[in-house]
């Protein structure tokens, strides 16, 4: 069975991009442009992980986090953030608030699944 990613991407052509590189990996990606939209889809979605841009509109990426996180007790599915920020204090505070890793913007389409199957083992 295909793992499946909720990738929560403001940008269009970056969510296209993505989920076309991890479809051709043999992933099942579910697309979201916004954070609120992810909380409220999460049960149903039920994803294995979640790629979660940190600069969303309104709720952002750490904010999601948090939220998550404090309505689940303990975070259950890894969250991995990318981001164009990849200053070090960035990828720290994404860390610091409960992400499992980080990748950086824009993304490099060769190790991306290679990144995230690390995240699914």
């Amino acid at each position: 069975m295909a793992n499946r990613v909720l990738l929560v991407e403001d940008n269009e052509l970056n969510s296209r991009l993505i989920q076309k590189v991890l479809e051709s990996g043999g992933m099942e990606v579910v697309v979201l442009d916004s954070a609120e939209e992810a909380l409220h889809q999460m049960e149903s979605i039920r994803p294995d992980l979640i790629l979660l841009d940190l600069q969303l509109p309104g709720m952002s990426g750490y904010e999601f986090v948090n939220q998550y996180t404090h309505q689940n007790g303990t975070q259950q599915i890894p969250i991995v953030a990318i981001s164009a920020n990849v200053r070090p204090e960035d990828k720290e505070k994404a860390l610091e608030v409960g992400c499992a890793g980080f990748i950086e913007k824009p993304i490099n389409t060769r190790t991306i699944m290679q990144d995230l199957t690390m995240y699914l083992e």
